[in-house]
């Protein structure tokens, strides 16, 4: 079984970064909104230093881990039945996000 810590840096910092921009779109738009940005865009360098992990980490998760990520986005304030799913789309997310960053790296060595 493979450590899902790489899963859960993406995880968090995709839905915080959702969370935060939907919060600044809902009463529109406005340059101080930038501000509610900074702090999942601080967790940015830690979540793409082991993205590229995230879809070997996804492809072996078991049911305690991803109980475990549900947790996580709950820490979040998502204590509801929408937590599930808001788990299995950041962890789409997440994967893409991966996929994207090992596609680029290879890119680079060309």
């Amino acid at each position: 079984m493979i450590d899902i810590a790489e899963t859960k840096e993406v995880l968090t910092f995709a839905v915080s970064l959702a969370v935060a921009v939907d919060k600044a779109i809902e009463d529109g738009f406005q340059w101080t909104d930038v501000f509610s940005l900074i702090p999942p865009l601080m967790k940015l360098p830690e979540a793409i230093e082991g993205a590229e992990l995230v879809p070997t980490e996804i492809e072996d998760l078991d049911e305690n881990e991803r109980a475990e990520l549900v947790a996580e986005i709950e820490r979040l304030d998502f204590k509801s039945e929408y937590s599930e799913k808001i788990t299995e789309q950041g962890l789409r997310a997440g994967m893409e996000i991966g996929k994207l960053i090992v596609l680029l790296r290879e890119a680079k060595k060309i």
